[in-house]
Formats: C-alpha cells, sequence, structure tokens
C-alpha cells in the first residue's frame, strides 16, 4: 500500500519592474510516494499493528453495513404502508362508486311502472327429455 503525498513546488521569485522581486505561488504538487519504511515507522509510533487496523475497518465497516440496513428496512416500512394506504384509498372509491351505481339503480327500479304479469303465460316447467 503506498500513500501519496504531495508536496508544493519550490517557490520562484518573479521580479517587479522597480527591482524588487516577490515569490509566485506554487500552481503545481509534486507527488513523492514515500518508501514503506516510512509508513512502518508510522505504524510504530502510533502503538497500531496491522491486526489493530483490520479489526477497527472490520468494526466500521460491519456498523455501517447494519445501519444501512436499517435505514433500508426503515425506508421498506414507509413503502409499503404508502402502498397500503393507496389500495386502501383505491379499494373504498371502489367500493364508494358501486354503492352509488346500485342506489342509483334502485332508485331507477322503484320510479318505472310494475311489470303487468296478468296476460303472461308461466314460464315452461321442466319437461322429461323422453316424455
Amino acid at each position: 500500500m503506498t500513500a501519496i503525498v504531495a508536496e508544493p513546488i519550490r517557490k520562484k521569485l518573479v521580479p517587479l519592474g522597480s527591482g524588487k522581486a516577490r515569490p509566485r505561488k506554487a500552481k503545481r504538487m509534486k507527488i513523492v510516494e514515500p518508501s514503506l519504511e516510512s509508513i512502518d515507522e508510522d505504524l510504530d509510533e502510533s502503538n497500531l499493528t496491522y491486526t489493530h487496523v483490520l479489526e477497527e475497518g472490520y468494526n466500521t465497516l460491519l456498523n455501517d453495513v447494519h445501519s444501512s440496513h436499517e435505514l433500508m428496512l426503515e425506508q421498506k416500512k414507509r413503502t409499503v404502508a404508502l402502498l397500503r394506504q393507496t389500495n386502501y384509498a383505491q379499494k373504498s372509491h371502489k367500493q364508494n362508486r358501486q354503492i352509488a351505481i346500485a342506489n342509483l339503480a334502485k332508485r331507477k327500479l322503484k320510479s318505472l311502472p310494475p311489470i303487468p304479469t296478468a296476460g303472461l303465460t308461466p314460464p315452461n316447467q321442466k319437461t322429461n327429455a323422453y316424455g
């Protein structure tokens, strides 16, 4: 594992009209790759071993996964609740519409004149196929 360290390039002097010079800002950075020895020294100085670093990283990763999983479950619960509300609203709207149509049909049937049944013959009774 190599770390990249950026060091500014040395400042160059820019001559001014009066003969004085001022330093110019460094616009570029020189990239220096430190040796592995310096990384080992840094670890020794901080009293951390590679196993400590791995354990910390693993614990952090577990916490991140756990929290993202909890967020996902919470979002899923919200979505399910919203879908249930929408579904209930659609069902109740459909039921209200069906009730309104049924009430309208009842009113229309009541307003129709009665059907005369005196002159009609009763429907045929079931007859025997062989008789």
